[in-house]
């Protein structure tokens, strides 16, 4: 969870940063023999530098399983290429 919600911050705000807080809630068991489980991340606000991220496990079914809520510190785009040499998160076609 902790790396989709990294992915998002890469890919939406198209910069780098660190996990500060992760708060997880279990509310179903995952089966290691489901074919497919799905992780979703959403940005749900933005506090200067503080990002609030939640992102969910669904089963097969289509079920929530997990739930996670975490705060993670971005720096600006300019500091992410200076300091980590960060260039952006393209797809293909851009």
């Amino acid at each position: 969870m902790d790396e989709t919600a990294a992915w998002a911050i890469l890919r939406k705000l198209q910069t780098t940063g660190v996990t500060s807080k992760m708060e997880v809630k279990f509310t179903r068991n995952i089966s290691t023999d489901d074919p497919q489980l799905t992780i979703r991340a959403r940005i749900m606000e933005r506090k200067r530098n503080a990002v609030f991220v939640e992102t969910e496990i669904y089963n097969g079914n289509g079920e929530v399983c997990t739930r996670a809520t975490i705060i993670y510190f971005v720096v600006s785009p300019e500091e992410a290429q200076a300091r980590f040499r960060f260039t952006g998160c393209r797809v293909e076609g851009e």
